[in-house]
């Protein structure tokens, strides 16, 4: 019993272990959010939102994301806009690369209760956890910081009355 425990002793640490911040260099990756449309479907509205991952770096950008839930990546810093999730059946890590001078783009919807009327003092920025692969580090550590939303980089402020212009 006494060998089992001392061989799980390691496995159960690497699954727990404290994963340090990890800050992103403006001048390798800049993050940005832009309003695209908008709908509504009885109380529910949503917001449709461009995002960007620029590479502003001389080398290849490679960083982990999940094949079904990578929407789990990005939040908002306003309660009153959620991302939509979808759900998942076959979910797993993916490792994806942005060559130097290149831009990732993806369309994420944003959804809220907050009526139509209230739109146009309304905002929020969209937070992306951005976690650089650390080829030096095992799967467990690389994956775990897909979750623990301590790298988020922050678009710049979304207005919603910009819909009214």
């Amino acid at each position: 019993m006494k060998q089992l425990s001392l061989f799980f002793l390691p496995i159960f640490i690497s699954c727990t272990m404290y994963v340090p911040d990890i800050k992103t260099d403006p001048d390798k990756v800049v993050f940005s959010a832009e309003l695209g449309g908008w709908s509504e479907c009885d109380t529910i509205r949503s917001v449709f939102v461009k995002t960007k991952l620029h590479n502003n770096s001389k080398d290849t950008l490679t960083y982990l994301r999940m094949t079904c839930s990578w929407r789990d990546s990005y939040t908002t810093d306003n309660d009153s806009f959620r991302v939509t999730w979808i759900p998942c059946y076959s979910n797993g890590p993916l490792t994806t690369q942005i060559p130097p001078g290149k831009t990732e783009e993806e369309y994420i919807e944003v959804r809220t209760k907050v009526p139509l009327a209230r739109w146009r003092e309304q905002h929020f920025r969209v937070g992306f956890n951005f976690a650089p692969l650390d080829n030096t580090k095992d799967v467990i550590y690389n994956v775990s910081r897909l979750t623990d939303m301590k790298t988020i980089m922050w678009s710049d402020t979304l207005k919603l009355r910009s819909f009214w212009k």
